[in-house]
């Protein structure tokens, strides 16, 4: 192995340690008989009674030491040990052939692996492989063949010298304990090998051992000391001579120690390391190796660690950062020896990582002093176990970064390996090494470029064990999936209703369950439809609906008892749940508006930016976008109550939270005392002074196949009349109206008159306006001026291609505590929502577009409230910015929901414009029959409103996309591109 030049260390250290050896030769005593006192239990007294004899010292000049230096040391090796009899001269009376062929594999295996150097083992057997006159060679000199082949591939090759567990030349072995007769032998075959163009010599196969041959040498030289210090003493001084004579040959040839993990635990001395090794180079070997360190006797060394890092006993960093502490403080280069056969081992738990050799390398050049590694096991790592090698070549060329092998598998979620879950499914969020593979029940994750994932397991109903593997870890989870079947249902508490009633019965029910409900004893079908207002498309509940008509109503007030819901899946699993308690009123007195003018009567007047309707005289479900909402200050008499619901004698049904109540006069039939139509800026603009503030709707048609019993469906707007109704309103005389409708771009005319409602028996004043044409409606807004209803229609763009004029509310989904769907792996719904907003906002803008973002930081904002900003702006338009999320793998792409009829061309032409950009996928919902959702922001009556889903973070490939600065805006240009299309569509 390549070493660096080192400061030549003082001799005197030297002498001493010749002293000392020469010291012991001189001891002579009765060696068998101590002996066989020291094998039954009898050392004591032996090494006790000779403790008190002086020690001989040697004078200084004994050995003559050459003043050449060492060759100059090389950083960064990367090399492979090569053992005689295993990776190569596998049959010990191979011919030269044979042999030159298996150094050609052996080498082109090196190369292919791109390490940079070679080390021999020279020793085969009990045979040398290089040519000696001293020690006993193989028939072939395997040396001389690997040094050429190795340098013509650009490999340095260094050796192993083994100071025992050779034969001499007459064949005699020289076994653990070296006595002096066969020191020259070493230093002869040392010699020798100095000879050969290698790099550098290690030295190993030094230990000692107590046995018959040493105690008696021990005796024989006088016994200064104790027996143990000797067999300390004889290693160190035969290493420091076989190093100074193999100096006298080549002195710039640089010879080390090649040496065990442990040099002793700490509980064995002090100054240990924090290791539980069976076998400590002290006191089992009986070679001081930190001593030579510390002496400056070697040029270097190479630590072999044949464990892994979670070994217990010994484990490699504990170890390599001990042995690293020692080279630094001593200034002694330090090369270490990974055992490459053992990695992925299945027998060896702790080496089943592919990032072990890795670990051990990053953990080898951070301890101190490291100059290079070495890897035993050629042939295992050239076939490359589970990836493992190509993991660790990868690191070499740093293209592994150390966070990233240093990061073992995290799962951020669940949070527990033993979780229960309602879900159908469940999210594994995990963290982990980008460079190594995870397998999920034996599929593998694609890691992404952030070293993480997020993964969705479908889950079968019981319990389910999903099993994670990485880097040769397996952990088993436990996820139990339950399954309630209400979550929950409405109407519930006590409820007096009127006669004729009805009543909306909704459940909130798991999703693909059979749903009913019983009242008075009729059993009601409830239908399964939307997610409802959480705006979750795919929740495992999902709204089950279907009505009921209560009787009619009598003099005395009647009992209906409690509904009953039940409900079962799959003809397995059942529930049932309770629901309100039914009451309905006795008849009360009819209101005749034409009559009833100054009779105090309950009104509700409505305090809410707007009430919602619902069709008269009903009791709970969603509010639907085809009836329009009263505005702030509207009022009417309230002729009975469905629990939460107020029924108004106009023939309209309004939430009781949305108003107050209090007893006044009826101020009758509402006269009409003058109406002017025209265009107003932006807004075609009807305004209507009246005595008092009255109910009113405004109806589209035709409305064909249009539910409003579901929260969910599919329409296509094909209205051409928009009608005004004025509730108890009188004739309007004609000189009281003025202006018309030839500049407005929506209305082709205007025509009024009053008319009887045939349901409720009120006068009402009708308004009918044909659009100029089919499906061209933009909404619109509806406030009172004092007793003036002002009604503002909303315009198109005056120009084809711009947006000029156009108001548009942008409304980054979720935000603040609201992080919305965390399906990504990299991603956070309401980050990349407020992202994707301010580049549309910047685009429409850049069309000549006004534009207000209904949040512009990390802030969280209700619903009702973004509708509340939206309306008090007077948009024209209202765009949530929102990402998807779905436990099917294989969702992904674009879609876009509405609600209110009107906002149906909105989402066909956003839709359609996105679709240029991501390619449609049968999840677009928008093209299939759950086109239109009852989400809060879609069914605003005021504006059309649409809500983007721009993609599927829990898509791998979507995510990617999402997360691309150029698909971000390439796809917001499309949604305002689409805006653009829609308008542009109608002028």
């Amino acid at each position: 192995m390549p070493y660096t030049k080192k400061e030549k260390k003082s001799n005197k250290k030297l002498v001493l340690i010749i002293a000392i050896v020469v010291t012991s030769i001189i001891l002579a005593a009765s060696g068998v008989f101590a002996y066989m006192m020291y094998q039954n239990d009898q050392e004591a007294q032996a090494v006790a009674a000779i403790e008190a004899l002086p020690r001989i010292v040697v004078p200084e000049g004994h050995f003559t030491l050459t003043d050449a230096a060492p060759a100059e040391l090389q950083k960064n090796k990367k090399t492979i040990t090569l053992r005689a009899g295993v990776d190569l001269y596998t049959d010990v009376n191979a011919d030269q052939a044979t042999l030159e062929a298996e150094v050609d594999k052996v080498i082109k295996d090196i190369k292919s692996l791109d390490f940079n150097g070679i080390i021999l083992d020279t020793r085969l057997n009990d045979s040398v492989v290089f040519a000696s006159s001293a020690l006993t060679s193989t028939p072939i000199d395997l040396l001389s063949i690997i040094l050429p082949k190795a340098l013509e591939s650009e490999l340095t090759v260094s050796v192993i010298y083994n100071l025992t567990g050779v034969k001499n030349i007459d064949g005699e072995l020289i076994e653990s304990y070296i006595p002096y007769a066969n020191r020259q032998t070493i230093i002869d075959g040392l010699s020798e090998l100095a000879r050969y163009e290698i790099e550098s010599v290690g030295l190993e196969n030094y230990y000692t051992q107590k046995n018959g041959e040493s105690f008696a040498e021990y005796q024989s030289y006088g016994s200064a000391g104790d027996y143990q210090t000797r067999l300390k003493d004889n290693v160190n001084s035969i290493i420091d001579e076989v190093i100074s004579q193999a100096k006298l040959i080549k002195g710039t040839l640089p010879i080390g120690l090649n040496v065990s993990s442990v040099w002793a635990n700490a509980t064995t001395i002090e100054g240990g390391s924090p290791t539980k090794s069976d076998f400590e180079a002290l006191t089992d070997g009986y070679a001081d190796t930190k001593a030579l360190v510390e002496a400056g006797m070697v040029d270097f060394i190479d630590v072999n660690i044949p464990t892994a890092t979670k070994n217990t006993a010994v484990g490699f960093k504990t170890a390599v950062g001990w042995w690293g502490g020692i080279c630094k403080t001593n200034a002694i280069p330090m090369y270490v020896t990974h055992s490459g056969e053992s990695a992925t081992s299945k027998t060896l738990p702790a080496w089943n990582g592919i990032d072990e050799l890795g670990h051990q390398v990053l953990f080898a050049s951070t301890s101190g002093n490291y100059y290079g590694s070495s890897f035993t096991g050629l042939s295992h790592l050239a076939s490359d176990p589970e990836g493992s090698t190509a993991y660790l070549l990868k690191y070499f060329e740093g293209a592994i970064k150390e966070e990233d092998m240093l990061q073992d598998l995290k799962v951020i979620s669940p949070t527990k390996q033993t979780t229960q879950t309602y879900e159908e499914s469940i999210q594994f969020k995990m963290k982990y090494d980008p460079n190594a593979e995870v397998f999920l029940n034996g599929t593998k994750v694609e890691a992404s470029s952030l070293g993480g994932a997020s993964v969705w397991i479908p889950l079968d109903v019981g319990m389910n064990e999903i099993k994670m593997e990485h880097k040769g870890d397996t952990t088993t989870y436990k996820v139990e999936r339950k399954i309630v079947i209400f979550s929950e249902v409405t109407p519930v508490g006590s409820m007096k209703v009127a006669g004729s009633s009805t009543i909306e019965l909704t459940a909130l029910a798991y999703k693909g369950s059979k749903i009913s409900a019983t009242i008075n004893g009729t059993t009601i079908q409830l239908t399964e439809g939307g997610g409802g207002e959480d705006n979750d498309v795919e929740s495992i509940y999902r709204v089950f609906q279907g009505t009921y008509t209560v009787p009619q109503g009598k003099t005395t007030e009647q009992s209906l008892g409690t509904v009953s819901y039940y409900g079962n899946y799959q003809g397995i699993y059942t529930g049932s749940a309770t629901g309100a308690t039914i009451t309905i009123d006795k008849i009360a007195d009819a209101v005749d508006p034409d009559t009833a003018t100054g009779q105090v009567f309950t009104h509700a007047t409505v305090t809410s930016r707007y009430a919602n309707t619902y069709p008269f005289n009903t009791a709970g479900g969603y509010p639907q976008a085809i009836e329009y909402q009263l505005p702030q200050g509207t009022q009417d008499i309230v002729v009975s109550q469905n629990g939460d619901y107020l029924n108004l004698r106009s023939g309209k049904t309004i939430m009781r939270q949305t108003a107050t109540l209090q007893d006044i006069p009826f101020a009758g039939n509402n006269p009409i005392a003058g109406m002017t139509v025209g265009v107003e800026g932006n807004d075609t603009v009807i305004r209507a002074t009246m005595g008092w503030q009255s109910p009113f709707s405004i109806n589209l048609s035709p409305y064909a196949n249009y539910s409003t019993t579901m929260s969910k469906q599919n329409y296509f707007f094909n209205a051409d009349t928009v009608t005004i109704l004025l509730d108890y309103g009188t004739t309007l005389a004609p000189e009281n109206f003025s202006g018309d409708m030839s500049s407005s771009p929506i209305f082709s005319g205007i025509t009024h008159e009053r008319v009887k409602n045939p349901t409720t028996g009120i006068w009402q004043y009708q308004i009918t306006l044909p659009l100029r044409q089919t499906g061209r409606y933009y909404g619109a807004h509806a406030t009172w001026e004092n007793n003036t209803l002002v009604l503002k229609f909303n315009h198109p763009p005056t120009s084809t291609g711009s947006l000029s004029g156009v108001k548009i509310a942008v409304d980054a989904g979720h935000g603040g505590t609201d992080t919305g769907n965390l399906a990504g792996r990299d991603s956070i719904e309401k980050e990349v929502n407020l992202t994707m907003s301010f580049l549309l906002q910047a685009t429409l803008q850049s069309l000549g577009a006004e534009v207000v973002m209904i949040r512009e930081s990390d802030v969280f904002v209700p619903n009702p409230s973004k509708v509340d900003k939206a309306e008090a702006y007077g948009c024209d338009l209202y765009i949530a910015v929102h990402q998807n999320s779905s436990t099917h793998t294989a969702a992904y792409g674009a879609q876009t929901y509405y609600n209110a009829p009107f906002s149906q061309p909105l989402a066909q032409y956003i839709q359609a414009s996105m679709n240029t950009v991501v390619p449609d996928s049968k999840w677009n919902y928008w093209n299939g029959s759950q086109g239109s959702f009852n989400f809060v922001v879609t069914r605003e009556r005021q504006f059309p409103s649409v809500l983007v889903e721009c993609g599927f973070l829990s898509n791998h490939e979507d995510e990617a996309r999402l997360l691309d600065p150029y698909y971000q805006q390439t796809l917001m240009d499309a949604v305002a591109q689409g805006i653009v299309n829609y308008y542009a569509a109608y002028n």
